[in-house]
């Protein structure tokens, strides 16, 4: 509240893109995914790396605040297809051997890695609530219902 009883309203969210969303909370996942004994970044600050590259090449420059369900439903099958990978990226793959889309269940725990991205600056009033809940409205691939490639049990 202001001198004299006036209410001041809540700030707006800031206006950035899914890029500095990204940078943002990479700088937060360094001090809070830590080894509790070594104090060492765990292996879900790789996993968050590999999950927010293809976010980043494909909606980077997008405004954090614009990206919505059906933006999130494309970068899923950006990840199933691998379009997201530079010419030279797929050809790499090609010659190991490696398949260029990712497993359905690799795709599955990326887009929940983007949307905790979401929450998380929703939390900190860098994107509005709305856009966070909306991403969760987005289900999971279901075994056998979608174009990713499965891996063995």
């Amino acid at each position: 509240m202001k001198a004299g009883g006036e209410a001041t309203l809540p700030a707006r969210p800031l206006d950035i893109t899914v890029a500095e969303l990204v940078l943002r909370f990479m700088s937060h996942a360094g001090t809070y995914y830590l080894d509790a004994t070594t104090k060492e970044p765990t292996s879900e600050v790789l996993a968050l790396v590999a999950a927010f590259r293809p976010l980043a090449r494909v909606y980077g420059k997008m405004a954090a605040s614009e990206f919505g369900p059906l933006a999130l439903k494309e970068l899923r099958e950006a990840m199933i297809s691998g379009v997201w990978l530079t010419d030279e990226e797929r050809e790499q793959r090609r010659s190991t051997h490696r398949p260029v889309g990712l497993a359905r269940s690799t795709v599955n725990k990326n887009i929940n890695r983007v949307k905790l991205l979401f929450k998380w600056g929703a939390s900190m009033e860098l994107v509005p609530a709305a856009v966070s809940q909306g991403l969760a409205t987005v289900t999971g691939l279901r075994r056998g219902r979608s174009g990713a490639r499965e891996t063995e049990p």
